[in-house]
């Protein structure tokens, strides 16, 4: 049972020092890649020497008591970035050695929080945006399409580039505002907002004022001088003008028209006694259609009538031979 005993103590002492073994071994793997990157990084060869200092914070063990090496194995890669022109990655790996590092020594984070606010200042835009009044709404317009971002006065942190933005307040008019921000640029953006309607903050409805009365409608006076249209919904267009066609006259429709005037200004002669007779043209609707000739065609129709009833059929009488006395 001895045996037994001493053979699981050494066990257990051996998955003990296993771990420390191990931590060990990551631990000069993340010494051997930081002294590459500092061979790499005197030669110039940046990117080679920026992956052997990310090589070394990886194996660097997560514990409390490493916190401070993390740092500084970031503060290199921000070196390095810097160098190869990339400062705006080079500004991301200085603010996480210096406020995410969990580093508690100062000295050690001093130098990353100074490069973090150099790079910040040299390279960063702050815009400010304030609205008389206040309180105005800030819309940005972007290719996707508009985002509501805040109310006056705004201030953001932007990197360089070209911004567009609008300011809108109720019952004021939409102002539209377009940046282009350069490295390093502030600029501080003081708008004065008129009063006046937005129709983007409204909807608009559209009334059709009622017609005038008849009498105060322009070109309702029958008697009137004026030539215009009467108009009686403002805001529309006048109606369209009535214009007069003149058809050309059939030639021989004239010739007859001529002959028949011509015939009744010069007398011509009806019979032998010479009485000159004027024939009148009237002008009116076909005889057939007129009143006086269906009456008289009534009349003879009439007469005729009574005529045969009245008038007896004629008898025959034998006489006899002979004288009468």
């Amino acid at each position: 049972m001895r045996w037994m005993k001493v053979f699981g103590w050494a066990l257990v002492g051996v998955l003990c020092l296993q771990p420390q073994q191990a931590k060990a071994s990551k631990i000069q793997k993340a010494i051997d890649a930081y002294l590459k990157g500092q061979s790499y990084s005197r030669a110039k060869k940046y990117p080679q020497a920026l992956k052997s200092f990310e090589t070394a914070y990886r194996f660097v063990p997560r514990l409390p008591r490493f916190n401070c090496r993390r740092s500084t194995f970031l503060q290199y890669q921000g070196q390095m970035l810097y160098k190869m022109r990339r400062p705006y990655a080079a500004m991301q790996r200085y603010y996480k050695a210096a406020y995410k590092s969990g580093c508690e020594k100062a000295a050690t984070t001093k130098a990353a929080m100074s490069w973090y606010r150099t790079l910040d200042r040299r390279y960063m835009c702050y815009l400010t945006i304030s609205s008389t009044p206040p309180k105005a709404k800030i819309v940005q317009i972007t290719t996707q399409g508009e985002n509501k971002i805040g109310d006056t006065p705004w201030k953001k942190r932007l990197l360089p580039g070209r911004y567009r933005y609008k300011i809108r307040l109720y019952e004021h008019k939409t102002v539209f505002l377009d940046f282009q921000l350069r490295p390093g640029q502030r600029i501080n953006k003081e708008v004065t907002l008129v009063k006046g309607d937005d129709p983007l903050s409204r909807n608009e409805t559209l009334s059709v004022a009622p017609p005038p009365p008849l009498g105060d409608a322009p070109g309702s006076d029958p008697n009137a001088g004026s030539s215009e249209p009467a108009n009686t919904v403002p805001g529309m267009a006048p109606p369209k003008r009535r214009v007069k066609i003149a058809f050309e006259e059939d030639p021989a429709e004239k010739r007859e028209r001529a002959k028949v005037a011509s015939s009744g200004g010069i007398g011509t002669k009806d019979d032998d006694l010479g009485i000159t007779r004027r024939k009148v043209v009237k002008d009116g609707p076909p005889i057939y259609k007129q009143a006086w000739f269906w009456i008289t065609i009534g009349a003879v129709v009439t007469g005729a009538v009574v005529v045969a009833v009245v008038v007896p059929k004629p008898q025959n009488v034998n006489v006899g031979q002979g004288s009468l006395f």
